[in-house]
């Protein structure tokens, strides 16, 4: 059975690339470039692990994964930050406390975001 693996980025090219690339790798693949409606959706599809952009509006990637820790259905789920913009110390802080495993810079090699998905 695939992992299904769902993708959170308000980018759309870029999310439609990944979906794309994950889908190739045998991944089931949930997208969505909505930040509102992210956390709905992932407490209905219940994915294995969530990949989710740390600037959007209007949601910020923290927020949203703050959120989906506080719900039973989706508060195991492993997320990896993926971000464009460099992590300051403070923000270290925030994915500790908000329970992100690891964070991935754009652009990364797609063998660096399958491994982060496989050891997640």
């Amino acid at each position: 059975m695939a992992k299904k693996v769902m993708i959170i980025d308000d980018d759309k090219i870029f999310l439609e690339e990944f979906t794309e690339m994950l889908k190739t790798a045998d991944y089931d693949v949930i997208s969505t470039a909505d930040s509102t409606a992210a956390v709905k959706i992932a407490r209905k599809q219940r994915p294995d692990v969530i990949l989710l952009d740390h600037i959007m509006r209007p949601k910020r990637g923290f927020q949203i994964s703050y959120e989906l820790k506080n719900y039973p259905e989706t508060a195991q789920i492993p997320i990896i930050m993926i971000t464009g913009k460099e992590l300051w110390g403070g923000q270290h802080f925030l994915m500790d406390y908000c329970g992100i495993k690891r964070c991935l810079s754009k652009p990364f090699y797609p063998l660096d975001a399958l491994s982060a998905i496989e050891a997640a």
